[in-house]
Formats: C-alpha cells, structure tokens, sequence
C-alpha cells in the first residue's frame, strides 16, 4: 500500500502552491488514479511523493517512509542476464538494479551512461 499525507509544494512566486495539502490511499490488488485538468497538479503530487521536488508531506510504502527504502540502483549485487535488443545492457526486467535509468542529483536530473559496446 502506498500513502500520502499532506503533501504540499512550494509556492510558486506570488501564486498559491500548485499542492496543498493533498493526502490519499493506493491500497495493494487496487488501481488508483491522479484524475485533474492540465496544470492541476498532478505531476507535482508524484514529484512531491518521490521527493524529486521541493515540498512537504510524508509519502509510505507498505507502512515504511518512502525515503527510508533503498533505490535499486543503489544495490552493488546485479545479475549478469543482458537485454537481447540490446548487448552489454542489462535487463532491467530480469536485473532490476543494472538497468540504465535516469540518476537525480542536487543539480537536476542527468542521465546514466550506458555501458560502453568495447
């Protein structure tokens, strides 16, 4: 189960936060859906939840705050399977933490490398 409580973004230069204070539910075997107009903020609660943004709010998984868990890129141990379409790239689907993904740092989003083909 994935909860969210009071999850608010920062206020936008002299508009209101583009979140205020949303808290919701996602209950496990359940498919639950962000539903608003463009610009209603709906990107911003993921963002929020995944503290990619600056905010307020608490966001747990399967009762453990979000930001306890480890990233699976963070895993050292990786399996040796690699992508058919791909060589040399691991499969995400079959290794999970070797799989080329975006990596967030304080100065924005930047993207991995992917192995070199030598």
């Amino acid at each position: 189960m994935i909860e969210a409580f009071g999850l608010t973004s920062k206020p936008r230069k002299e508009l209101p936060p583009a979140v205020d204070d949303v808290s919701f539910e996602a209950r496990a075997g359940r498919v639950t859906a962000l539903l608003g107009a463009p610009g209603a903020g709906k990107t911003t609660v993921l963002r929020l939840m995944l503290e990619l943004q600056p905010g307020r709010g608490l966001t747990y998984f399967r009762g453990r705050p979000l930001h306890r868990i480890a990233h699976p890129s963070a895993r050292s141990a990786c399996s040796s399977a690699t992508c058919p379409d791909i060589p040399r790239v691991p499969c995400a689907v079959t290794s999970g933490c070797c799989a080329p993904r975006p990596v967030f740092r304080s100065g924005g989003p930047t993207k991995s490398s992917r192995p070199s083909a030598s």
